[in-house]
């Protein structure tokens, strides 16, 4: 697919007028690139600042600047909060690009359902708006509890990630449509390349295929029926950046980006819900403050905060990247 052949280059842009892609490189800077006056967000736990009954990221409450569209707002001089706060991010973890949160817990409200009720209450967008848009993860985690319990066949799991993959491209164009200027959008990070599915790796040895390739296949499944279903829109609109490509990168070479633990979570707080969908009793990042990791000194260097979610530096260098790649295309 066109998709996966794009993810292997070095290139960042669909050919011709389709929405430009953010893979290894970007364009070079433009003199006259835009500075937004706000930026909104839309998503899951990757953009989730605290809109979640736990108030707080999916990442570590430490202080820093712990989330990757924090981290852009950051760089455009903006400052960026949860909805629920006054703010104009409604992100929420475990919410899925159309159906329901199926952790029974956080009760969060589905990406197209966090648009509408948005587009309800502002019409119209300024001239000058960026939008920032993540999904995918809690569709792929949902999905994998069917297939593991048995209600889905693997195929018919693909399938269903495909088809939450064109979802959420439905909803990027009808931003789009709507008058927002600049969409930014990235898929899911690489759940078969988490801790969780380490672990789910280890309690079933002679699986096969594998629960991480399972995982895998499923990720790039909903990152392809995004970005294909994405094709012909203008990247001066909209920009799709490789989240999966990016933290591939981070997960395969861990010490290119000074993380020296890869194989355990930054925090140590077990949420005695099913608050991630991935059982009772896990670590919970949204839990985790600066007083309950596993070593306040080395959180720098830890990839992983909990089984599926990112550190704060983790973020901060998703969020540098697609800062500077918004710069050379915007």
């Amino acid at each position: 697919m066109a998709a996966n052949w794009m993810r292997r280059t070095v290139l960042t842009a669909v050919a011709g007028a389709s929405v430009a892609m953010l893979a290894a490189c970007g364009s070079s800077s433009t003199a006259d690139s835009i500075r937004p006056d706000s930026i909104v967000t839309f998503g899951d736990a990757m953009s989730d600042l605290g809109q979640n009954p736990n108030g707080r990221p999916y990442s570590v409450s430490n202080g820093s600047y712990n989330n990757w569209t924090r981290e852009i707002a950051y760089r455009y001089d903006l400052t960026l909060n949860a909805a629920k706060d006054g703010g104009t991010a409604y992100a929420y973890g475990n919410a899925r690009v159309s159906q329901a949160d199926a952790t029974g817990v956080t009760n969060a409200p589905s990406i197209t359902a966090q648009i509408d009720s948005y587009l309800a209450a502002n019409p119209t967008f300024s001239s000058k708006q960026f939008v920032l848009m993540s999904g995918g993860m809690s569709d792929v985690i949902a999905g994998y509890n069917e297939y593991a319990a048995g209600t889905k066949t693997r195929d018919q799991y693909l399938a269903d990630m495909t088809t939450a993959g064109q979802q959420m491209a439905a909803q990027v164009r009808r931003l789009n449509s709507a008058g927002a200027p600049r969409v930014l959008t990235v898929g899911t990070p690489n759940l078969g390349r988490t801790l969780w599915a380490t672990t789910l790796d280890n309690a079933q040895p002679s699986a096969d295929p594998k629960p991480s390739n399972t995982l895998e296949a499923a990720t790039t499944a909903f990152n392809n029926g995004l970005l294909n279903a994405l094709y012909g829109l203008s990247g001066t609109q909209v920009l799709y950046a490789d989240v999966q490509y990016y933290f591939n990168s981070m997960t395969g070479n861990p010490g290119s980006y000074s993380f020296t633990n890869y194989t355990e979570p930054a925090c140590t707080t077990a949420d005695a819900t099913n608050g991630l969908n991935i059982g009772v009793n896990q670590i919970n990042s949204s839990l985790c403050t600066g007083d309950t990791l596993a070593d306040a000194s080395k959180v720098d260097q830890y990839l992983f905060s909990d089984l599926v979610n990112y550190t704060p530096q983790a973020h901060r260098r998703f969020g540098d990247w697609v800062y500077d790649r918004m710069k050379a295309n915007w």
